[in-house]
């Protein structure tokens, strides 16, 4: 430490002391990860849920969208409220239900039915399952889960219209994450 003493002067001399050590090489990992090129693994945000998850649901609707407006030439639609749901627990062991993404079609033929399946992660199933009509359909997904979990996956609804011959088909996918954990210790500064 400095002879100032000051907390501002130490972090100078022991950051100037490991860009010493390490020839520069770990200013340039700092970079890279400021500038947004270094690849991480598994990044979670506190609230958000798991972000590769996340990414992988926001690809996954991208290539979706591009499929039906290549095949159906974009006839049929399906647009949802959400790309991500979830249920918060105590950390004890209960059944989690998250909260509801609302599923909207247009065109094509009504009435249209739809299913949703698991495509990745842990599977968080829907709670109503296949559903027919012309919607707007609502839908939440549920879990027993065990004490002190987290879960995550994505779950996939897939819409088919109601034209005769070839029917149309499309998809979205949704996020679904379950954090069933007890947290009422942290923090807590006990006496000894």
């Amino acid at each position: 430490m400095r002879e100032d003493g000051t907390l501002q002067a130490w972090f100078v001399d022991a950051w100037n002391d490991l860009l010493d050590r390490t020839g520069g090489e770990f200013a340039d990992r700092v970079a890279d990860i400021i500038n947004g090129s270094l690849e991480l693994e598994r990044v979670v945000i506190s609230g958000r849920g798991d972000l590769a998850t996340e990414l992988d649901t926001a690809n996954a609707n991208i290539e979706d969208a591009s499929v039906t407006a290549a095949s159906a030439g974009g006839g049929l639609i399906v647009t949802q409220d959400k790309t991500s749901v979830t249920a918060n627990g105590t950390g004890a062991a209960a059944t989690l239900t998250t909260g509801a993404v609302q599923i909207t079609v247009s065109g094509g033929v009504a009435p249209y039915s739809i299913t949703w399946s698991n495509t990745g992660g842990d599977n968080i199933p829907a709670v109503t399952g296949a559903q027919s009509g012309n919607g707007p359909f609502s839908e939440t997904f549920r879990k027993a889960t065990p004490a002190n979990t987290y879960l995550t996956g994505t779950q996939k609804v897939t819409v088919t219209d109601s034209t005769g011959g070839t029917p149309l088909s499309a998809s979205k996918s949704v996020s679904t994450s379950i954090f069933n954990l007890d947290f009422s210790g942290v923090g807590d500064i006990g006496s000894a």
